[in-house]
């Protein structure tokens, strides 16, 4: 499947799917209440094709990038006749219900989505985690403060041994400014300075650390070098010539070794093993890269949850993640984030078609 299938991928499944949840929720809503409805819409912008049945007209219309209800009598520059099925007929506790529905209804679908992706795999494991750093890029922010792979962050700036999700979020609010750091590393802490760069047309702000996660093997293709040295899905690489693997992002090591033989060690049902291959040069996105044939899983959950288990996992993730919003919405008022870390439909689209292109189940995350 080619790049531009999965942006189209993504966009229907995400933006589609918080269309349609929402709109649905107002219809459900508004059906309950006895108002009559007249359209329901996927899309806006003139009507393409659907059917009537009773008195709503449910239809596909040009621009997937919006929906609507059109509830009878919901104008008020129209002329009303004040019959009960009318929008505006209704007590006000039922209008504030129809309205309130929509936003209900994509609290549920967050709840139920993230209860699936708990019982089937999971969101990336290593945000509510301690922040153990798995990569450092060169000459990053993070590598000239002298962290290595290994470090835990152990304080943050204000941040006491704050999980991924804050560190992450503390380092996005913090382009050009100094943030105090304290790693422990092989039982000893160390401090040092970190200055996050501005990057990207957000200006968020950049340390170039990646987080620890097991680097999990998703997918082997078929007559590639690691399907002819006998990896298969599930291996968890654990090392990579005996260096230790922290990280999913493998791919830059590969290009350092190159043609060259390599030792991968993985951990197989509880068992430790060795395999050696030579990885292969092949064409990616117009350039040459060294590969292995391999398709690494980004937040694995090594062992799913059972559904009650993952019911309560969704709940606690969304309650979460509700309070991050929050604290977002909090710096972009101090000043701390930038407003234009805000994005639209687009940035939804971008976003929704690397989602696509990274499984199924980073889709249904995003």
């Amino acid at each position: 499947m080619g790049s531009a299938h999965y942006y189209i991928l993504g966009i229907f499944l995400v933006l589609g799917l918080m269309i349609l949840v929402h709109e649905l929720g107002h219809f459900i809503a508004a059906r309950l209440f006895g108002v009559r409805v007249e359209v329901f819409s996927f899309g806006i912008g003139p009507r393409l094709f659907g059917y009537r049945r009773g008195p709503t007209d449910y239809r596909v219309s040009l621009l997937p990038i919006g929906g609507y209800v059109r509830l009878a009598g919901s104008d008020p520059s129209e002329e009303r006749r004040g019959a009960p099925e009318e929008y505006l007929s209704r007590a006000r506790w039922q209008r504030a219900i129809i309205a309130s529905a929509g936003p209900f209804m994509n609290v549920v679908a967050a709840i139920v989505l993230m209860t699936v992706v708990f019982h089937v795999g999971s969101p990336p494991a290593y945000l509510n985690q301690p922040a153990l750093v798995g990569e450092v890029a060169k000459d990053s922010p993070a590598a000239n403060a002298g962290i290595q792979p290994g470090d835990l962050i152990v304080r943050l700036d204000s941040l006491e041994n704050p999980p991924w999700e804050k560190a992450e979020l503390e380092v996005l609010s913090s382009p050009g400014r100094e943030l105090s750091v304290t790693i422990r590393r092989a039982e000893r802490e160390i401090q040092t300075t970190l200055r996050p760069v501005a990057r990207g047309r957000e200006q968020l702000g950049y340390a170039g650390w990646v987080p620890s996660e097991p680097a999990v093997i998703a997918s082997v293709e078929p007559g590639k070098p690691a399907d002819r040295a006998g990896l298969l899905p599930g291996d968890q690489i654990i090392a990579l010539n005996g260096d230790r693997v922290l990280s999913p992002n493998v791919l830059p090591r590969l290009q350092e070794i190159g043609d060259r033989e390599l030792t991968l060690t993985v951990r197989r049902n509880g068992q430790t093993l060795d395999f050696r291959l030579r990885p292969a040069l092949v064409e990616r996105d117009g350039r040459q890269i060294w590969m292995m044939g391999i398709g690494l899983a980004r937040g694995v959950n090594l062992k799913p949850l059972p559904l009650p288990s993952a019911f309560v996992a969704s709940l606690d993730w969304n309650y979460r993640n509700c309070g991050m919003m929050f604290e977002v919405i909090a710096r972009l008022f101090r000043g701390r984030l930038s407003l234009r870390a805000l994005g639209g439909p687009i940035d939804i689209t971008r976003q929704s078609g690397e989602a696509a292109q990274r499984g199924f189940l980073d889709l249904v995350f995003f």
